[in-house]
């Protein structure tokens, strides 16, 4: 990652099993959290699996970490742009304060509050999400209310088929 040449294996993926995956490996440990997952069958993105994999697995991993037992953890795509489709990842946990959202995909940042230092953590896992969705011509942002949750939201080129089917 520091050297900035990291390499993505891109091909036309199928968005909702890549999505799905990242859901699975959450649901032994998440068992006490309910997730909700919403994304048509159809939806391609030329990416690299295993990095977007990880970038939703990171993402999966902190709303369980910083969602109370029994939090809902919804999982929506949203195609109402139409060159991008919007992940949100939404928890209902402690929530970020709004100080911190500018700094949060920085290397190394931790939010500093007591609830994020009893859980610990390395300050990479954000910081690498931001890489992933950056290499595959996208973006990452979060809001959040603290004591309500927070929505993180990676957006994504879409990928038309219809397209690279002619081609």
């Amino acid at each position: 990652m520091e050297s900035g040449k990291q390499t993505y294996h891109n091909e036309p993926e199928r968005l909702s099993v890549i999505l799905e995956q990242a859901i699975t490996v959450h649901q032994g440990s998440s068992q006490h959290h309910r997730i909700t997952f919403d994304c048509q069958e159809d939806v391609y993105v030329y990416g690299d699996r295993t990095r977007l994999g990880q970038l939703f697995t990171n993402l999966l991993h902190n709303a369980v970490k910083y969602s109370p037992k029994g939090g809902d953890i919804n999982v929506r795509v949203a195609y109402e742009r139409p060159d991008w489709i919007d992940i949100s990842i939404e928890d209902h946990g402690i929530g970020i304060p709004q100080t911190a959202l500018p700094k949060l995909f920085d290397k190394f940042y931790r939010v500093d509050n007591s609830a994020s230092r009893k859980i610990g953590g390395t300050g990479l896992g954000l910081a690498i999400c931001k890489e992933i969705a950056e290499g595959h011509g996208g973006a990452i942002h979060a809001t959040s209310n603290i004591g309500k949750g927070s929505i993180f939201t990676v957006s994504l080129p879409k990928m038309d088929l219809s397209n690279q089917m002619s081609s």
